[in-house]
């Protein structure tokens, strides 16, 4: 997978870590409101496939939103048991060109910090996404949504 110019080998961990992951992550998102005040349907429209077409999205009015987006970014962001998890879960992970190991040291290079947050999405999104895909597709059509944002390209 490559992230802004650097192909990186993305390794599943092993179960116990990324079980840990996904309950981090669970705990710092537990208890976030979405609030959708300023929002109604007549807002979003689609495309002719059925997508949500996003540069038409009018969101004026609602603040909530944004403020609910922050708080759902910043509750993982600054948690220091889902940086650690995701850190655990990216021990067999590496930059192809390289091999040099996706962890702390890779990081304390001034050029590397950009790729931080990139490379830590594809690390949980690979290893809470089985978990959470096999936790929404018991919900039907409506975890058939949810899933699609969780598969691994």
């Amino acid at each position: 997978m490559k992230i802004s110019g650097v192909e990186i080998h993305i390794e599943l961990a092993e179960f116990r870590d990324a079980l840990a992951l996904q309950k981090a992550l669970g705990r710092s998102l537990k208890g976030q409101k979405l609030d959708l005040a300023g929002v109604s349907s007549d807002v979003i429209k689609k495309d002719a496939s059925g997508n949500i077409d996003v540069s038409s999205v009018d969101l004026s009015g609602a603040g909530g939103i944004a403020t609910t987006i922050l708080n759902l970014l910043l509750g993982p962001v600054c948690s220091d048991e889902v940086e650690s998890a995701a850190l655990a879960c990216a021990k067999k992970c590496y930059v192809e060109s390289t091999r040099d190991p996706i962890n702390t040291d890779f990081f304390d290079k001034p050029e590397n910090r950009e790729l931080y947050y990139p490379i830590m999405v594809e690390v949980i999104k690979a290893n809470c996404g089985p978990f959470i895909k096999g936790l929404v597709s018991s919900f039907g059509d409506l975890g058939a949504i949810l899933g699609k944002g969780l598969t691994r390209k």
